[in-house]
C-alpha cells in the first residue's frame, strides 16, 4: 500500500495520567479504510522508523480484516439460520470493506464447507448463504491453515481465559496467524496479542505483548489519555498499529511505552496517522 511523502516534524509531550485494568470479552471495532502516515520525531533512528513503517502496513491489513469481520458478522446474525450456528467453526477475511471478503466456515465428513460468504466490491456488499463445499484452491488452503492455527492456539498454554479475535495473512504460500484480545462493552482492550508462524511443519507462538490491558470506555471517551506499556520490544509491533487503527475513532490519541521510547500514535492535521516520539 503506497505511503504519502514523508514530512518531518517535532512535538512535545503533555503530562498524562492513566489507569490500567485486566479484562476479558468481546466488542467489535470500527473498520479501517486505507492507511497513510507521517513520520515520527527525528529522535527516532531512520532504521527504526523504516521497521515501524513496514509493521504499520501489516497493522492496517489486520485492522481491515477486523472491519470486514465486524460488518459481515452483523449480517451473519440475520442471515444464518439458528440451527446452523452450531456448525460454525471459524472465519477468514481478506482485503478491506472496499474490496475484500469474509467467509464463515464449518466442517463436514468430506472437509470444510462454506456457511456464508460476504464479498465487497467497490464498497458494495453481496452475500451467499448456504452449505457449499469449499473446492481445492487458495481459499481452501487459507481456511485449512486458519483452522489449524486456531486449534493449536486454543489448546496452547499461552491462551488466557478471555475471548480473542483472530486474523490471518498469506504471502507466497506462507501464513501468519494473529490473535488479539477482544474488547468488551465496558472495556477497550490493548496488548495481549500473539502471532503464530509455521516452523518445520508446526505452529510456533510469539508473544507480541506481555498481557492484555483494559481501560474503561467511559474513561477514554471522557478524554482520559490512553497509555499502555505492554509492548515487548523497543519499537511498536504490527499489533500495536492494528489496535490503534481498530480503536482510533473512539480513542484518537494513544501513548505506548516501549523499553526505549514513549510513542504517541495520533492523527495529524490532514487526518493521517502520525508517529510521534515523546521521549
Amino acid at each position: 500500500m503506497s505511503l504519502e511523502k514523508r514530512i518531518a516534524f517535532l512535538t512535545s509531550l503533555l503530562a498524562f495520567a492513566f489507569m490500567l485494568f485486566a479484562c476479558a470479552g468481546q466488542k467489535k471495532s470500527d473498520p479501517v479504510e486505507g492507511k497513510e502516515m507521517t513520520p515520527a520525531d527525528h529522535a527516532l533512528m531512520a532504521s527504526e522508523f523504516l521497521i515501524m513503517d513496514s509493521l504499520s502496513q501489516i497493522g492496517v491489513m489486520l485492522a481491515n480484516q477486523d472491519g470486514l469481520a465486524w460488518v459481515a458478522s452483523d449480517s451473519l446474525n440475520v442471515d444464518l439460520p439458528e440451527p446452523q450456528w452450531n456448525e460454525l467453526k471459524g472465519w477468514v477475511a481478506q482485503g478491506s470493506l472496499t474490496n475484500g471478503f469474509c467467509l464463515f466456515y464449518g466442517r463436514s465428513d468430506s472437509g470444510f464447507v462454506q456457511l456464508a460468504r460476504y464479498d465487497f466490491v467497490n464498497g458494495v456488499m453481496s452475500r451467499a448463504v448456504g452449505n457449499i463445499e469449499i473446492p481445492e484452491g487458495k481459499i481452501l488452503d487459507l481456511v485449512r491453515m486458519n483452522d489449524s492455527a486456531s486449534t493449536f492456539f486454543r489448546n496452547s498454554k499461552e491462551k488466557e481465559e478471555i475471548r480473542y479475535n483472530s486474523y490471518i495473512l498469506e504471502k507466497d504460500g506462507k501464513y501468519i496467524f494473529y490473535v488479539m484480545p477482544a474488547s468488551t462493552n465496558e472495556y477497550v482492550v490493548y496488548g495481549g496479542s500473539m502471532k503464530l508462524t509455521m516452523v518445520d511443519g508446526s505452529w510456533v507462538i510469539e508473544k507480541l505483548h506481555k498481557g492484555p490491558i483494559g481501560l474503561k470506555w467511559e474513561s477514554v471517551r471522557n478524554g482520559d489519555e490512553v497509555v499502555r506499556t505492554s509492548t515487548m520490544g523497543p519499537l511498536l509491533n504490527e499489533a500495536d498499529f492494528a489496535q490503534y487503527y481498530i480503536t482510533r475513532q473512539a480513542v484518537p490519541k494513544q501513548f505506548i511505552r516501549t523499553s526505549k521510547y514513549t510513542i504517541l500514535l495520533t492523527k495529524d492535521k490532514d487526518g493521517k496517522m502520525a508517529i510521534i516520539v515523546a521521549r
